[in-house]
């Protein structure tokens, strides 16, 4: 079985939010992010974390790709590796 379930209920790994100074990424199991990534998230909601970028080079921090990976493992899924993507993935 594959899919997101927080607090009993399935839905999506992240979402995209656009204000007019920043866009942030919402994450609906941003805890359990943190435990996996050792990284803490902005937020403190019971479960949802999030991460706001304000520059283009905020998106490519190293926070923000282990992020989305960790949202995509505790998801049951995984993304591919890009080609000069030296991200780790796996235990």
């Amino acid at each position: 079985r594959r899919g997101l379930e927080v607090d009993g209920a399935r839905g999506y790994v992240a979402a995209i939010g656009v204000f007019t100074d920043h866009v942030s990424l919402f994450f609906p199991a941003g805890r359990a992010i943190e435990a996996a990534t050792g990284r803490p998230l902005e937020g403190s909601g019971k479960q949802f974390r999030f991460i706001t970028l304000r520059t283009p080079e905020d998106a490519a921090a190293t926070r923000v790709k282990k992020a989305l990976l960790s949202a995509f493992r505790l998801a049951g899924g995984s993304l591919p590796k890009a080609k000069g993507d030296r991200t780790r993935r796996g235990p």
